[in-house]
């Protein structure tokens, strides 16, 4: 793609000089270039007309003096011999003699013209090319008639052509056909009468009519702005002679004659002013006798000012693609003024529109063919993109209505890549965020891009404590995973086959060859595996880390230590006292009666059992099958009363029910509550005295926003209660999960009845002073009657 860009910025930059070149001088470009040219040469004021250029104008007091035009050439020959003696450097006529006159008075103009130097047009029209009136004329020149051609000092053309607007700007210094190329009269006053035409003029391609050398020419003012005296004044020798002596004259009409010799002019006033032709030349001899011209250059030059802007244009492109718009207005901005100062300093009048439009087109293509580019690029890729096979990620196909062109229709593939995409996107950061297991997207140098709950639970110091709440910020991307593993306490640990770690890179090996512990106590592994090996090096390498929780792992560990020191010391210690109490009685030393031994034997044999039963409640407990339903609080209560009710009647305790709410319920498994229950009966009744009474109380405890409810149960004793270091050793018995009878009997059995309640949602808190009593306090939450587990 890159090569055909380049490829077509040379055929632009090679091309679109010449289509600017034909289009330089034609209507609507060239019509601007003519339309700036006035405004910069209007702004100009220095033009100021020569001293030495003074007009004897035709006018409407002459004619009503000398009669109406034409005169007759006596009158000329009159004005020149009242010259002659005042010595002017030159007289032009803008006056044609191309018709003969009376001979007499041709022969008298002629004799007056060899007095001094005169100059006379070449009237431009249709000429005659044979005697035979059937032969059509020829355009040319038409010369003065040939005794007063003979007496001129030159002859020229005075060929004021107009732009297609119909004004005047320039003039041609020559003009002609092959047979004759005729100079500019203006040319020949300033040059003293030497033609300085080419000899070999190159004519247009129909050999019809060339001109050559254009000239511009800034205006020193409005009609009148040259020194005018009156043909008649002249005539009658009111003119004082120092009007004359030295100065070029021109003879022609002027404004007021009313002869119809007026030109649309430009640079100066409205634009549609108008000069007489004889202050048009009077402004063109001006110009050249002083070396004021505008010139124009020729076609390679303009070729050149037209391609070099724009090839300026098109490398600033290529280099400063993302300024190309301001790179084209500054360097436009230049073009302009460089055209506005070689028109008034060097008066070069070059086109300023034609580079600019130049510059303009040169952007469009530019920005069209890398658009293009573009296009074709994203269209590959979109193609690409659709057909990668999406699986389960497919989206559901969207019906849109029937493309009408190829673009419409590459819009609705784009759309179809995006949709998918973006179905991509969301189920894998959805299945990340609800994976129940830690894990992290990082790059190759431990940058975390994403993390989902459970890693943030697990790595922020802040969520320790809780799980991280969902939603779409995530405290650990942007941070590096290893400096978050630097301060955990760390365990290295090697297992799994050697060269699996081993393939790692350094600092992955380092970190998957660690168990790590929080500030909390979760216990954690990590394992990585590259997704994506990028080339640019570990930054654009992908990583997916999922860090393993090892803290019910090694939770059971610690609880399996503990079981063995139950087994090995709880459990022992019962049997071994009965085999010390039949060695004592089967060596014959023992005082103990038949009677008495049978009681301790049968003693440590129910201790024995006792602490079975709480053992197996206890793995019961900690199960996870367990039969969760709406049960009756009520019932359960009674089904508790009625189990330890024979212990309370041997241990003559009454135990006293106040069920508030009989028609609450909650969701649990009936059989377990029962039995945490009933482990607290059993407790209380144990340590309760002789005659003393267990309050049994169920009620109904509401939300401050009555949305939700939930159970409170209460065991009251009256025993010898607790003071505070004993009530302290209880509240850390029932949090174990296994004890070592260490609590007075209540660590185990509290244990069990701990893991119930937190099993079931619920929670449980112990008061008790010395002589005032112990009383357990249970909640669980209330649900409906015909409320049902979640699947």
């Amino acid at each position: 793609m890159r090569r055909r860009f380049l490829i077509e910025w040379l055929l632009i930059a090679a091309l679109l000089p010449l289509v600017l070149l034909w289009a330089n001088d034609r209507p609507g470009l060239g019509d601007i270039n003519r339309l700036l040219y006035d405004q910069v040469l209007r702004a100009d004021q220095r033009a100021a007309p020569s001293p030495d250029i003074v007009i004897i104008g035709i006018d409407e007091r002459s004619i009503a003096a000398l009669g109406p035009w034409p005169w007759s050439r006596t009158i000329h020959a009159r004005l020149l011999e009242q010259l002659a003696p005042h010595a002017p450097r030159s007289v032009l006529f803008n006056v044609f003699f191309d018709t003969p006159g009376p001979p007499a008075d041709d022969a008298w103009l002629a004799a007056a013209m060899t007095k001094l130097p005169v100059y006379l047009p070449m009237n431009f029209g249709a000429v005659p090319t044979g005697t035979s009136k059937l032969t059509p004329p020829t355009v040319g020149y038409s010369a003065p008639v040939p005794v007063l051609a003979a007496a001129a000092r030159g002859l020229g053309h005075v060929n004021a052509s107009a732009d297609s607007d119909d004004r005047v700007r320039t003039l041609f210094r020559y003009e002609g056909t092959s047979a004759r190329l005729a100079p500019y009269v203006g040319v020949l006053v300033a040059s003293g009468a030497q033609d300085a035409a080419p000899a070999r003029p190159a004519f247009e391609p129909d050999g019809q009519w060339t001109r050559l050398s254009r000239f511009g020419f800034r205006l020193a003012g409005p009609a009148g702005s040259y020194r005018t005296v009156s043909y008649v004044d002249v005539l009658l020798g009111t003119v004082p002679p120092e009007s004359f002596r030295g100065k070029n004259l021109l003879v022609g009409a002027v404004e007021d004659s009313r002869l119809d010799d007026q030109l649309a002019v430009t640079g100066m006033g409205a634009r549609g002013a108008a000069l007489p032709g004889v202050e048009v030349h009077a402004n063109a001899l001006d110009v050249l006798m002083q070396g004021r011209t505008i010139e124009f250059p020729g076609m390679r030059t303009v070729w050149l000012w037209i391609a070099l802007p724009m090839w300026a244009a098109l490398t600033l492109f290529l280099v400063l693609a993302r300024h190309a718009a301001i790179g084209a207005l500054v360097l436009g901005a230049v073009t302009a003024g460089l055209g506005i100062v070689a028109l008034q300093e060097a008066r070069t009048a070059l086109p300023i529109a034609t580079p600019l439009a130049g510059i303009a087109l040169a952007y469009v293509m530019w920005s069209w063919r890398r658009l293009a580019a573009l296009m074709q690029f994203f269209r590959q890729r979109v193609d690409v993109l659709n057909a990668v096979p999406a699986g389960a990620f497919e989206p559901a196909p969207v019906a849109r209505a029937v493309a009408m062109d190829s673009l419409e229709q590459r819009t609705h593939s784009l759309d179809r890549a995006i949709d998918r995409l973006v179905t991509l996107q969301s189920t894998l950061s959805d299945s990340l965020a609800l994976m129940p297991v830690a894990v992290l997207i990082c790059r190759g140098d431990g940058l975390i891009g994403q993390a989902n709950a459970a890693a943030r639970a697990l790595l922020t110091p802040s969520s320790w404590g809780r799980v991280a709440p969902e939603g779409p910020g995530d405290a650990l991307a942007g941070r590096q995973l290893f400096s978050l593993l630097a301060p955990l306490t760390r365990l290295d640990i090697v297992d799994g086959p050697p060269t699996a770690v081993s393939a790692l890179p350094s600092l992955w090996r380092e970190a998957a060859t660690g168990e790590y512990t929080t500030g909390v106590g979760s216990v954690f592994r990590a394992q990585a595996v590259r997704i994506g090996k990028g080339a640019a090096g570990p930054a654009s390498e992908r990583w997916i880390v999922v860090l393993r929780d090892l803290t019910r792992e090694r939770q059971a560990e610690r609880e399996r230590a503990a079981l063995f020191s139950f087994f090995s010391h709880d459990l022992r210690a019962p049997q071994v006292s009965i085999l010390s109490l039949l060695e004592l009685h089967a060596s014959g030393d023992s005082a103990m009666a038949a009677r008495d031994l049978n009681a301790a034997v049968a003693r440590e044999a129910q201790r024995t059992l006792t602490m079975a039963d709480s053992f197996m409640a206890m793995l019961e407990a900690d199960s996870t099958d367990y039969r969760i339903m709406a049960v009756s609080i009520a019932s359960v209560t009674m089904d508790a009363l009625d189990a330890v009710w024979a212990y309370a009647q041997k241990s003559s305790v009454t135990l006293r029910e106040r069920l508030h709410d009989n028609e609450a319920f909650v969701l649990a498994d009936g059989a377990l509550l029962m039995r945490a229950l009933r482990n607290l009966l059993d407790n209380a009744i144990r340590h309760s005295p002789p005659g003393s009474q267990i309050d049994v109380c169920v009620a109904t405890q509401f939300s401050l926003d009555q949305q939700s409810s939930e159970v409170l149960l209460s065991i009251r004793d009256e025993g010898a209660g607790m003071d505070s270091e004993r009530l302290s050793r209880v509240r850390e018995a029932g949090h174990r999960r296994t004890g070592s009878g260490q609590a007075h009997g209540w660590g185990l059995g509290l244990a069990v009845v701990n893991t119930v309640v937190s099993r079931h949602g619920g929670w449980i808190d112990v008061t008790s002073s010395p002589g005032a009593g112990t009383q357990f306090m249970i909640g669980l939450p209330q649900c409906a009657p015909e409320a049902r587990a979640p699947a």
